[in-house]
């Protein structure tokens, strides 16, 4: 029996709402196989309203439901790889290892050119320390961009191959001014792009330069976050997590 929490306004919360739609989601994405793809891609526009509220989800530490919510979405045909990415990001938060491993592996195989989701593959599984699968991930990730010419590649794509680049051992300031200055270059209003300057500074202890990258982000983007919420460092499974 579906809750809902009322707030002080008499409106149920929003991460009800969102649990609402995933309840029905399954109906509202098998009814759109009928319909003609260049009339209406209903799928894609379900992925447009509904990944903004889950990744909100995501953010307050509602990890059980995201889990279940993008589980639900993907088995019933909804077609972005972000699905994956917030499932990973869940069910890791969660301790669940062997649902992490095994999630991973489909993942990959379902989107298996999709840089971020290939490196959110990466991240999960070496949080529990499986360095050989962490690699593969990552030769993965090498294989998918090699596809891509480079004017196919997004800022978001550049970003992430910065990322795969510093794991496998690369010069930071290489990294820099090959991916993350490109990606900024290209588009300006990608958080991402900030936060992995912000990071790598953290990561070389170079205090300086967070605030910077964490600022500029703000202001180039409009979303307005705290430090807590867009930064999260990569972090081991959770004391005492199910596995």
């Amino acid at each position: 029996m579906l809750r809902l929490r009322v707030t002080g306004n008499g409106c149920a919360s929003r991460r009800w709402s969102v649990l609402w739609w995933g309840m029905v989601a399954g109906g509202f994405l098998a009814s759109s196989a009928w319909l003609p793809a260049q009339t209406l891609d209903l799928k894609r526009v379900f992925d447009e309203r509904n990944l903004p509220p889950v990744r909100v989800l995501i953010q307050e530490g509602e990890y059980q439901q995201v889990a279940r919510l993008s589980e639900l979405y993907i088995q019933n045909g909804a077609p972005s790889p972000e699905w994956w990415v917030l499932r990973l990001e869940a069910l890791r938060a969660l301790g669940r290892k062997d649902d992490v491993l095994r999630v991973a592996k489909e993942a990959a195989l379902a989107h298996g050119n999709d840089l971020k989701t290939l490196m959110a593959c990466h991240d999960a599984v070496l949080a529990y320390g499986q360095k050989d699968a962490a690699t593969g991930y990552l030769q993965q990730v090498n294989a998918a961009a090699k596809k891509q010419t480079a004017s196919q590649r997004t800022a978001l794509d550049l970003v992430v191959l910065g990322r795969a680049a510093l794991a496998a051992g690369a010069d930071p300031q290489k990294v820099v001014a090959q991916f993350y200055a490109p990606a900024k270059k290209k588009d300006r209003t990608l958080l991402e792009a900030y936060l992995a300057g912000g990071e790598l500074a953290l990561q070389k202890s170079d205090f300086a330069k967070p605030p910077m990258n964490f600022g500029q982000g703000s202001k180039s983007t409009a979303r307005t976050m705290t430090f807590a919420t867009v930064w999260r460092a990569p972090s081991s499974p959770p004391t005492g997590s199910r596995v």
